[in-house]
């Protein structure tokens, strides 16, 4: 039996650009490779409240940056200049979690690619959760999935994988 995987370059709905309501759904560690070798990057996942996609989920949107914050770094210059935060360099990235604010987001092309980024956040609309409310939001999430996947499992133990819907991920 042969296996065989492609890139089939899937097209996800982008976010329009202009302002939108944001919410930070996932902040987490990732680990990626390139020629030079491996690396530690941060990717956040923001989830856009006021445009919805043809199935009716939220359109999302990734960014990525290197796990630094010193201060020529993408990631502090993000977090300093485009949400407008103090004291960066001990900031504990998981008080962002569930995070909602205004964004300015726009589209850069590039070989032939649409890439969608948060350029601004609107001053003041920033709002942040107490660690009650993220853990509230984190079970509320969990719930939400099991939901999912319990939609999700086959009704039968004969029933071929084509036929199975395969749950979302977060990423």
């Amino acid at each position: 039996m042969s296996l065989f995987a492609s890139d089939t370059k899937k097209q996800y709905e982008t976010a329009s650009e202009g302002v939108h309501k944001l919410e930070i759904v996932s902040i987490k560690e990732i680990k990626t490779q390139d020629d030079f070798g491996e690396h530690l990057k941060i990717q956040c996942l923001f989830l856009c409240l006021d445009q919805k996609d043809a199935k009716g989920d939220y359109v999302s949107i990734v960014q990525r940056f290197t796990k630094s914050l010193h201060e020529k770094a993408i990631l502090r210059k993000f977090l300093a200049v485009t949400l407008g935060l103090k004291n960066v360099e001990s900031l504990d990235l998981e008080t962002l979690q569930y995070g909602t604010f205004d964004g300015v987001v726009t589209h850069t092309e590039n070989r032939g690619r649409i890439w969608v980024n948060i350029t601004a956040a609107i001053p003041g609309t920033l709002k942040s959760f107490s660690p009650s409310e993220r853990e509230a939001k984190k079970a509320q999430n969990r719930k939400k999935s099991a939901q999912g996947n319990q939609q999700n499992k086959p009704s039968s133990v004969g029933q071929s994988v084509q036929d199975r819907e395969t749950p979302k991920a977060a990423f």
